[in-house]
């Protein structure tokens, strides 16, 4: 067993390629928008966001997985499963790609004017809705 640092960047790397892809019994996503927003302000803040454990998959894999929701279809050999941190990894994933369709996130800074503390980062969720066969409000993508 090793622990390993990794950057977004690199787990990024791994979700777009699919080289990282979750074992077919894994549950579904299941984090609404608040944990997405939370997690979203911890990293932007710089705070521990918990960990990830992946399981090494070696020469051959030993069953389907599906990607990560949101991710593109996989380019290269898996070579991890993810087994813990699903959720964290998939509203990382999808909420900076803006993925999902009921919900897009924006940062905006806040000054603690009560503390007399630094601006922080805080991360507002802006729902949307699907009438008239349109999301409202409507962004520019």
């Amino acid at each position: 067993m090793e622990a390993r640092n990794r950057t977004l960047d690199d787990w990024y790397t791994r979700i777009r390629t699919g080289q990282i892809r979750l074992p077919r019994f894994q549950s579904y996503e299941a984090w609404g928008h608040i944990e997405v927003t939370s997690l979203l302000e911890a990293v932007l803040r710089g705070l521990p966001a918990g960990a990830v454990l992946v399981l090494e998959v070696g020469d051959q894999e030993p069953f389907v997985s599906p990607t990560i929701v949101g991710a593109p279809e996989p380019r290269e050999r898996v070579v991890e499963h993810l087994l813990d941190g699903q959720q964290r990894l998939t509203g990382l994933w999808r909420s900076l790609h803006d993925d999902y369709a009921d919900r897009t996130h924006f940062v905006y800074y806040e000054e603690d004017l009560e503390h007399d503390g630094p601006v922080q980062p805080a991360v507002y969720g802006q729902a949307r809705n699907f009438r008239n066969e349109t999301w409202y409000p409507p962004l520019g993508r």
